[in-house]
Protein backbone atom coordinates (compact mmCIF):
# COMPACT_ATOMS: atom_id res chain seq x y z
CA UNK A 1 0.00 0.00 0.00
CA UNK A 2 2.65 2.42 0.99
CA UNK A 3 5.17 1.77 -2.41
CA UNK A 4 1.66 2.34 -4.35
CA UNK A 5 -0.03 4.70 -2.76
CA UNK A 6 -3.57 3.85 -1.76
CA UNK A 7 -5.49 3.26 1.36
CA UNK A 8 -6.57 0.29 2.83
CA UNK A 9 -10.06 0.55 2.21
CA UNK A 10 -9.31 -0.32 -1.15
CA UNK A 11 -7.98 -3.70 -0.04
CA UNK A 12 -9.61 -6.86 0.47
CA UNK A 13 -7.48 -9.28 2.34
CA UNK A 14 -9.05 -12.79 2.13
CA UNK A 15 -8.45 -15.81 3.79
CA UNK A 16 -9.56 -19.24 5.29
CA UNK A 17 -6.67 -20.49 7.43
CA UNK A 18 -5.03 -19.78 10.22
CA UNK A 19 -2.19 -18.08 8.92
CA UNK A 20 -4.28 -15.84 7.34
CA UNK A 21 -5.09 -13.83 10.44
CA UNK A 22 -2.51 -11.92 9.86
CA UNK A 23 -3.44 -9.92 6.87
CA UNK A 24 -6.90 -8.90 8.47
CA UNK A 25 -4.86 -6.76 11.60
CA UNK A 26 -4.72 -3.74 8.87
CA UNK A 27 -6.49 -0.60 9.98
CA UNK A 28 -8.89 0.78 7.92
CA UNK A 29 -8.54 -2.71 5.41
CA UNK A 30 -11.08 -4.94 4.38
CA UNK A 31 -10.83 -8.73 4.48
CA UNK A 32 -13.23 -11.56 3.56
CA UNK A 33 -13.48 -14.65 5.93
CA UNK A 34 -14.46 -17.57 3.65
CA UNK A 35 -17.76 -19.85 4.98
CA UNK A 36 -15.36 -22.76 4.89
CA UNK A 37 -13.11 -21.41 6.82
CA UNK A 38 -10.70 -23.48 9.15
CA UNK A 39 -11.78 -23.59 12.82
CA UNK A 40 -8.61 -21.76 13.90
CA UNK A 41 -9.57 -19.05 12.57
CA UNK A 42 -12.91 -18.71 13.09
CA UNK A 43 -11.75 -18.82 16.30
CA UNK A 44 -8.87 -15.85 15.96
CA UNK A 45 -11.52 -14.17 14.24
CA UNK A 46 -13.97 -13.98 16.69
CA UNK A 47 -11.55 -13.37 19.74
CA UNK A 48 -10.70 -10.25 17.61
CA UNK A 49 -14.00 -9.33 16.82
CA UNK A 50 -14.79 -5.67 18.05
CA UNK A 51 -17.27 -5.39 20.46
CA UNK A 52 -16.87 -8.70 21.58
CA UNK A 53 -18.86 -11.73 20.32
CA UNK A 54 -19.17 -15.52 21.19
CA UNK A 55 -20.35 -16.26 17.26
CA UNK A 56 -19.47 -14.94 13.84
CA UNK A 57 -22.65 -14.80 11.88
CA UNK A 58 -21.76 -16.33 8.02
CA UNK A 59 -22.83 -13.04 5.66
CA UNK A 60 -22.44 -10.75 8.16
CA UNK A 61 -20.21 -7.40 8.76
CA UNK A 62 -18.09 -7.09 11.45
CA UNK A 63 -15.12 -4.70 12.88
CA UNK A 64 -11.87 -6.05 14.83
CA UNK A 65 -10.08 -4.78 17.45
CA UNK A 66 -7.02 -4.07 14.78
CA UNK A 67 -9.54 -1.23 13.11
CA UNK A 68 -10.71 -3.71 9.53
CA UNK A 69 -13.71 -4.28 8.66
CA UNK A 70 -14.72 -7.79 7.58
CA UNK A 71 -17.19 -9.79 6.16
CA UNK A 72 -17.37 -13.27 7.20
CA UNK A 73 -18.57 -14.51 3.68
CA UNK A 74 -22.23 -16.93 3.28
CA UNK A 75 -20.39 -18.83 0.57
CA UNK A 76 -17.58 -20.83 0.56
CA UNK A 77 -13.58 -20.50 -1.30
CA UNK A 78 -13.52 -18.19 -4.54
CA UNK A 79 -17.91 -17.70 -3.96
CA UNK A 80 -17.21 -16.02 -0.65
CA UNK A 81 -14.63 -13.25 -2.54
CA UNK A 82 -17.02 -12.55 -5.08
CA UNK A 83 -19.52 -12.63 -2.39
CA UNK A 84 -17.13 -9.99 -0.31
CA UNK A 85 -16.05 -7.87 -3.54
CA UNK A 86 -19.67 -7.20 -4.44
CA UNK A 87 -20.42 -5.85 -0.52
CA UNK A 88 -17.40 -4.00 -0.45
CA UNK A 89 -17.08 -2.36 -3.97
CA UNK A 90 -20.49 -2.29 -5.28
Amino acid sequence: MSTLKFEPAKTLACGDSGNDELMFRNSGGRGVMVANALPELVEAMTAAADPPTKELRRGAEFKTCHGSTMLFAGREVAGGIVEALQYFFP
